[in-house]
């Protein structure tokens, strides 16, 4: 077969996942899981740590495999930790990588990837996730962010930004901005 369908490397892949026919995989390079999620087509899109660092010198990696289990694309130039997370946006199916940063050299971001080859479209630099206690998208493509810190005492408190500014926006329709606290 390989013969017939030439490439320029062979990987020995690991099966993450078989739910009804779709196939996930992970590459078996992985030294550190970091999260998974699923497009709206039904692909998987699965970020890792590699056990090396690669040509852009970090090891995080992350991939969109098809329903067959075939790769996609895969994407070493976007650092993060080990505790990053996944989502995908539900009107513009792009792919949000929040990192709370705890063990990253480029902590505390929100960045988004393209969907179809998983280039950075741009880092949310408004948005402050160190303290991150959860996160979603929202049907509008919004993020909705729960965070905590300790200014006068634990403080905890929902904010929503925008995925095409990083602007924070107000949590609901007609409320303000406030409380200011934190970010």
């Amino acid at each position: 077969w390989l013969r017939l369908h030439p490439v320029a490397t062979v990987q020995r892949w690991w099966a993450l996942l078989d739910v009804a026919g779709g196939v996930g995989v992970l590459p078996s390079d992985c030294s550190d899981f970091a999260d998974f999620t699923i497009t709206a087509e039904g692909e998987l899109i699965v970020a890792w740590e590699a056990d090396d660092d690669g040509e852009v010198g970090h090891p995080a990696r992350v991939a969109r495999v098809g329903d067959a289990g075939l790769l996609r694309w895969i994407q070493d130039g976007v650092e993060f930790s080990e505790d990053a997370e996944l989502q995908v946006a539900k009107r513009s199916g792009l792919v949000v990588l929040v990192d709370k940063g705890e063990w990253s050299d480029d902590p505390d971001f929100v960045r988004l990837l393209d969907p179809k080859d998983g280039a950075p479209v741009r880092t949310l630099d408004g948005v402050r996730v160190k303290d991150l206690r959860g996160f979603a998208l929202d049907w509008d493509d919004t993020l909705l962010v729960h965070r905590t810190w300790e200014e006068d005492g634990d403080e905890r408190a929902f904010r929503r930004f925008s995925l095409d500014t990083g602007e924070r926006l107000p949590l609901w329709s007609g409320a303000s901005k406030a409380p200011r606290e934190g970010r």
